[in-house]
């Protein structure tokens, strides 16, 4: 079983008020003293000598791993030979203990000069009983740090020592063993930035640790209970894997005698961009059917929309104007128009893209729930299928966010049980990702629905392949598949497209510039389309690693 012993951690923080100045620093030597002591416990000196190179530094800080430790006692500190008394105030060391203990050394700005910090600790429960030896696991230097250290000795007292040291370093020139009268002595030279030097000794079976320490006997208990954890996660899945079988009970499959879909180069039918991109979706509703409806709005005259000047940032933004329009609308287009005019329950005649977009999102569940009325209306969407695909959804978000909370309970048990009880919500969470799957495996189409929504991915396809400059360009403008491509998930591409073939903009589009090749149309496409956003014993390595570094 492993120990993982203490890290040095050392970095130098700059409160100057002129940050634009560079600052480095290295160290010339970093060395460590090391004095084991029965019953396990050890006492470590260090000593850093840092050259302040460039810039101005007001503190140097440490901070120790307390974990695979009985806890960590600071002794004394001292900055140039002087010892420090403990306090925040400069010409201070100021200690806080946390699961990592952090020491800062504070002092008057100090620039251009190199000091020696020292600090002397005592470290309980260290060493730890293996399978059939002692053994003192421990990273001497620091995992992480942005600073080169020119040399470093370990000197670590070792009487008894029957085996080692093995010697586990990572970035650095060289480094050699000497051993003499119960000491080993480590010397490296030519650390890079992030290297360190691990060491593992092992002495004879209870001539160091009497008994295992407290945070071994922890890890003991808590291997012993790892079974029970195991089967609570297990019997978690076997409960939740039937969950879902049961969900699915009653689903009717639609046929499989689906039509050919090669070569579908124009849309199969005249539905709305809305309900067709909900078909190629699986009957998926989203933010970007929406905004694909106001852009079909605008390409039949119900909205203009008009380039506004640009800010301080330079970011492009749109307004949106709607126009006299008798002809008659369909209910989600309705719904769409009063949605994203709306300000305060009252519908104003001109509002902002990004405004629009908003509200759009705010109100997307009314916005669904209208488009899956005319689906269901149309024949498109089976009511029965819908429900079962809703519970999927519904039951694998609710299992997710039980799962977080869980885990979130779990976590105060870690340093107890180690993480086995993390197996509980890791478990549900699986569960919850695979309903999610299982969702996609049902579809709340009708039999029309999902013959037409094979077609209608043909399409998409297609112009996925237009798109990306692998099918030719459609006869119609792409400007006049706009809402098609948005409603089909390819604003983006659709965007990039019409940037690398300018034409001209529609009619409902108004640029500040030339409309044709100033980017305008192509940046409409791309803020107003893109879709919305939303993973016996302690063994174990050495202890220790950390960061460390200066600014």
């Amino acid at each position: 079983m492993g120990w993982r012993g203490l890290s040095v951690l050392l970095a130098a923080g700059c409160l100057t008020a002129t940050p634009a100045v560079a600052k480095t620093y290295s160290a010339d030597r970093f060395d460590v003293a090391i004095r084991l002591l029965p019953g396990g416990s050890m006492d470590v000196t260090e000593t850093v000598v840092l050259r302040f190179e460039e810039g101005t530094f007001h503190s140097v800080h440490r901070e120790i791993p307390q974990r695979r430790t009985d806890g960590i006692q600071v002794v004394r500190a001292t900055m140039d030979g002087r010892e420090l008394p403990f306090g925040d105030a400069p010409g201070h060391v100021e200690v806080t203990p946390k699961s990592r203990l952090r020491i800062r050394w504070r002092f008057a700005p100090l620039s251009n000069s190199t000091h020696t910090f020292t600090l002397t600790y005592r470290v309980r429960g260290a060493a730890y009983q293996g399978a059939d030896a002692d053994v003192l696991h421990w990273r001497a230097l620091p995992r992480e740090h942005d600073y080169t250290i020119r040399r470093s000795t370990i000197e670590i007292e070792a009487p008894g020592l029957i085996d080692g040291p093995l010697l586990n370093t990572h970035r650095l020139q060289a480094a050699r063993v000497e051993r003499a009268d119960g000491t080993v002595r480590i010397i490296a030279a030519g650390i890079r930035k992030n290297g360190w030097v691990e060491a593992r000794l092992h002495f004879a079976r209870a001539s160091v640790v009497p008994f295992a320490p407290a945070w071994q006997q922890r890890q003991e208990r808590a291997d012993a209970l790892a079974p029970r954890w195991i089967a609570g996660a297990a019997t978690v899945g076997v409960v939740g894997l039937l969950t879902l079988w049961a969900l699915r009970q009653g689903y009717d499959a639609p046929v499989r005698d689906l039509p050919s879909t090669i070569g579908i180069a124009e849309a199969p039918d005249t539905l709305a961009p809305a309900i067709a991109g909900a078909l190629a979706a699986n009957g998926r509703v989203s933010l970007e059917h929406a905004m694909a409806t106001l852009f079909a709005l605008a390409d039949r005259g119900a909205i203009a929309i008009t380039e506004e000047p640009r800010g301080l940032v330079g970011q492009r933004s749109f307004a949106l104007e709607r126009q006299r329009f008798d002809r008659p609308l369909a209910a989600h287009e309705q719904l769409a128009l009063a949605l994203a005019f709306a300000d305060k329950h009252r519908e104003q005649s001109t509002t902002t893209l990004s405004k629009a977009r908003s509200r759009l999102m705010h109100q997307s569940g009314r916005f669904k729930q209208a488009l899956r009325d005319e689906m269901a209306t149309a024949g498109l969407l089976d009511r029965d299928r819908h429900h079962v695909y809703a519970r999927f959804g519904a039951v694998s978000l609710g299992i997710i966010i039980l799962a977080t909370a869980v885990f979130i309970g779990m976590a105060f048990l870690v340093n107890e049980y180690r993480a086995w009880p993390l197996l509980i919500p890791g478990t549900m969470m699986a569960i919850g990702i695979a309903g999610f799957i299982f969702q996609a495996s049902v579809t709340p189409l009708s039999n029309e629905g999902v013959r037409r929504r094979e077609r209608w991915r043909a399409y998409q396809k297609h112009l996925k392949e237009v798109a990306a400059r692998q099918a030719h360009l459609p006869a119609e403008s792409p400007a006049h598949l706009l809402p098609l491509a948005v409603a089909l998930g390819l604003a983006s591409g659709w965007a990039k497209l019409v940037q690398a073939h300018p034409s001209r903009a529609p009619a409902w589009f108004h640029a500040i510039g030339l409309a044709d090749d100033d980017g305008a149309f192509p940046a409409l496409i791309a803020a107003g389309g893109a879709a919305s956003g939303g993973g016996g014993g302690g063994g174990g390595g050495a202890a220790g690693g950390g960061s460390s570094g200066a600014s």
